[in-house]
């Protein structure tokens, strides 16, 4: 049920899903969606902060926060290429240097320094192309394809009703909940 609610989403809800998966992972509050134009090849980031997941963070450490930053391809029939990988690659390396193809920074409120550590993620609707698989998997870029997310969001009982079966109004809620950067 969850696959084909994934499969039935327009390209705007499914950013929001992904925003969503990075949620579940454990970000602060809720993630952010960037807006479609001028976005700079990212289309969702979240915030894991110290304070809120101790357990991830040394006690001995000065890093406070970490990124979950990626791309969203919904894609029907279409496999996920290196050369999206390569270009998802260049965006966080052009975010962290904050070289951006816009007279301001799109991302004001982001603050990244030089070390601040960024988790990678590149989320499809569809499935990738052994190549891009390798090459998320050498350049430490997580990839996560339709069934994962499926897996994610079907086996996840805040997304259940009553009588323990996916419930589709709560599933679209929680797309809702999920706020433009």
């Amino acid at each position: 049920m969850a696959l084909e609610q994934i499969k039935g989403l327009i390209p705007d809800d499914f950013e929001k899903l992904c925003a969503l998966y990075i949620k579940f992972l454990g970000t602060t509050g809720n993630p952010s969606v960037t807006k479609h134009s001028h976005d700079q090849g990212i289309d969702f980031i979240g915030i894991v902060e110290k304070k809120n997941n101790s357990r991830l963070f040394s006690s001995k450490s000065n890093i406070n926060k970490f990124y979950l930053i990626g791309q969203a391809k919904h894609y029907n029939d279409e496999k996920v290429t290196t050369n999206e990988i390569r270009e998802l690659a260049g965006s966080i390396y052009l975010l962290k240097t904050q070289g951006f193809a816009l007279k301001n920074n799109p991302y004001p409120n982001l603050i990244i320094k030089s070390f601040t550590p960024i988790y990678v993620y590149f989320i499809t609707s569809f499935y990738f192309s052994e190549h891009a698989k390798r090459l998320c998997l050498n350049s430490d870029i997580v990839p996560i394809d339709r069934m994962l997310l499926a897996f994610t969001f079907g086996l996840n009982i805040d997304y259940y009703n009553d009588d323990n079966k996916f419930c589709e109004s709560k599933f679209s809620e929680a797309l809702s909940s999920i706020n433009y950067f």
